[in-house]
């Protein structure tokens, strides 16, 4: 314990560069969970930091934080995650961090529209020719209905992620979910208020996910082979 106080002190020094002055640093880290202490002194020894440069070592080694955040979660209750992230989070304020927010959207809002094109193509084509829509037809309408309910939570979970003054450095996602809730940041990286609804939107895209998946490998295996039953009568009936 002793160690880790001298290394909270430590870091608040090196720390005062950023908006907070050192002596609000030190009270800030002084708040840090019992539970987690092990966990950062483990993460400082592991990533070789010095005093001299201890938050420029901590706030910039992504594999650091990765092994603090994976010891943090397995060492300490979900409110205590909580708070240790608040605090990495105004440690590492002034610090930049990883993201792939622009890639997420990209995929959540292209991918979606171009099968929405397509599914919409197709319905369009086979009314012309027989003025009615198949089965098959009316599947892949219900899978496209699954899917714009999935994508719909999937991009709202990109809209409550870090604001712009966390940076947070201990406790979830990588689901789904700038502008929502996190999707395309780091666990750690990601603002802990939302975690609750991060996990809400999970569980519930789980389902929809596991339903459509079955559903769709079930019902292509039999419009598949009423396919060719059909075509076989056809081809039966012109002999």
């Amino acid at each position: 314990m002793r160690v880790a106080t001298v290394l909270l002190f430590a870091a608040a020094t090196q720390a005062a560069v950023s908006s907070l002055n050192s002596t609000e640093i030190t009270k800030l880290l002084a708040t840090t969970p019992k539970c987690a202490m092990p966990c950062f002194v483990d993460a400082f020894h592991s990533g070789n930091c010095t005093l001299d440069g201890l938050t420029d070592c901590v706030c910039t080694n992504i594999t650091l934080q990765a092994h603090a955040s994976a010891c943090i979660q397995q060492a300490c209750e979900f409110d205590d995650q909580v708070a240790t992230a608040r605090i990495s989070q105004q440690l590492c304020e002034s610090y930049p961090f990883h993201e792939r927010r622009k890639f997420s959207k990209v995929f959540s809002i292209g991918l979606p529209v171009i099968t929405i094109l397509t599914v919409a193509l197709r319905c369009l084509a086979r009314f012309q020719v027989t003025n009615q829509l198949w089965w098959d037809d009316w599947t892949a309408l219900i899978a496209l209905a699954f899917l714009i309910v999935m994508s719909g939570l999937g991009y709202a979970s990109m809209h409550f992620s870090r604001g712009s003054k966390y940076v947070v450095f201990g406790a979830n996602l990588s689901c789904a979910l700038d502008a929502a809730m996190g999707f395309g940041l780091h666990y750690w990286d990601i603002d802990p208020g939302n975690g609750k609804a991060i996990l809400q939107v999970r569980q519930r895209m789980r389902p929809y996910a596991t339903i459509l998946g079955q559903l769709t490998d079930v019902l292509s295996q039999i419009f598949y082979a009423l396919q060719m039953l059909y075509i076989f009568i056809q081809y039966v009936h012109r002999q």
